[in-house]
């Protein structure tokens, strides 16, 4: 279409001249207030400052202007248009004006004879004027379209995400190379195709409901899609109404999420099995604010499964002297090491001291600075008990051999 429209300028410039029966014929236009000369017969241009003083006069005059002969031109500004134009005898120049009322450009008819213009030549250059600058408009809204296509265009391919447009039958209009690696299709193959064609999310009278829906309102859900070989892969679609040449469309970005939701249903597992330990498991900030707290430990320190663990502080869990242990040996070794391994107490809300064995743990970001602490410990009370009994069975033992080495002696 742009290219009909730059032919049209070269019939007008022709057509120009051979109504004024002239051998030279100018079509200017100002982008950007700078000259251009888009079309011309005749005279051949190779420097384009020669029309410079062409759109002086004209910008000065703004109007039409026709001069049958520059050498006899009286104007001071016609003397100087005739010393840039060597040769250029006859000159008209009628100005194209935007509906803005804005100067846009002009066309300029030349000839090296002098001559006069009828009244209806001069009509008719001001008619292919006003054609020039309908064409002109045209001109500019079809390059701005056509820009915003092409960005269009990039932004389609350079996303990461599978991007497939549809009409409101779910009838594939665009996709891009990402959404073709997605499901394993060709451009051409996909471009054949309907939204039911690979959905394996809904059923199908569910799936018209949800197309439906989302060209009424924008939407992030997830689905299943079927691929070109059968596997079935997780998907989380971003939906969003567009309009495209007048026409209503649903714009899709589909992201492969299977790997996370694989990773979703470890982590739960995971979850699960940290839940179910005997063991205290918790989590907490730098700043010493507990996070995270798992059954066995909220049975330990004494509070419900369903209490808010926000806003606790590590310290509380411990009496001070173990509290101590964890801000001077624990924390600080974690911290040198990556882990720290001891012996700890912690304090039930009751008041009861309980003695444990504790792992903590450091986590860091990327850039290697600590981000988080962990913690595993596991109560050592019978043991500690054990050893007591042991301790005193071993004192016993020691004070009976004691008394029988004295009675022996005295014997």
């Amino acid at each position: 279409m742009i290219n009909s429209l730059e032919a049209a300028f070269g019939n007008t410039v022709q057509l120009a001249a051979h109504i004024c029966d002239a051998s030279i014929a100018w079509l200017i236009v100002l982008d950007s207030d700078q000259p251009n000369l888009i079309a011309g017969i005749g005279l051949r241009i190779d420097d384009v400052s020669v029309i410079n003083p062409i759109v002086a006069y004209i910008k000065q005059k703004k109007e039409g202007v026709v001069i049958a002969d520059l050498s006899r031109a009286k104007e001071h500004s016609a003397h100087l248009l005739a010393a840039q134009l060597p040769g250029i005898r006859f000159f008209s120049g009628i100005p194209l004006i935007s509906d803005e009322c804005s100067l846009v450009g002009m066309l300029c008819v030349l000839d090296v004879e002098p001559k006069g213009l009828r009244p209806f030549q001069l009509d008719a250059l001001k008619m292919l004027a006003k054609q020039s600058t309908a064409i002109l408009a045209m001109r500019t809204s079809l390059m701005s379209v056509e820009h915003e296509k092409q960005k269009y265009a990039a932004l389609l391919q350079i996303s990461g995400d599978g991007v497939h447009i549809f009409d409101r039958q779910g009838n594939v209009i665009e996709i891009n190379e990402k959404f073709c690696e997605m499901l394993g299709y060709k451009r051409q193959e996909l471009l054949s195709m309907n939204v039911a064609d690979w959905d394996a999310g809904f059923s199908p009278d569910s799936l018209k409901d949800k197309v439906q829906q989302t060209f009424t309102a924008p939407d992030i859900f997830e689905t299943k899609h079927r691929r070109k070989d059968g596997t079935i892969i997780d998907v989380e679609i971003s939906a969003q109404p567009v309009w495209i040449d007048n026409q209503l469309y649903l714009w899709n970005a589909s992201r492969d999420i299977t790997q996370r939701k694989l990773a979703e249903v470890e982590h739960a597992k995971l979850l699960r099995i940290i839940e179910e330990s005997t063991d205290f498991i918790g989590t907490a900030d730098t700043e010493g604010c507990v996070k995270y707290l798992n059954k066995a430990a909220r049975k330990m320190v004494g509070i419900a499964e369903d209490f808010d663990v926000t806003g606790m502080k590590i310290k509380d869990m411990y009496p001070d002297h173990g509290a101590k242990i964890v801000s001077e040996q624990g924390i600080p070794s974690a911290i040198l090491r990556d882990h720290w391994l001891g012996e700890n107490l912690v304090l039930n809300i009751s008041g009861t001291e309980i003695p444990v064995s504790q792992v903590i743990l450091v986590h860091r970001d990327k850039h290697g600075k600590p981000q988080l602490f962990s913690t595993i410990m596991r109560d050592i009370s019978v043991s500690k008990e054990h050893e007591k009994s042991l301790q005193k069975a071993k004192e016993a033992a020691e004070s009976a051999n004691r008394a029988k080495t004295v009675f022996f002696d005295k014997c």
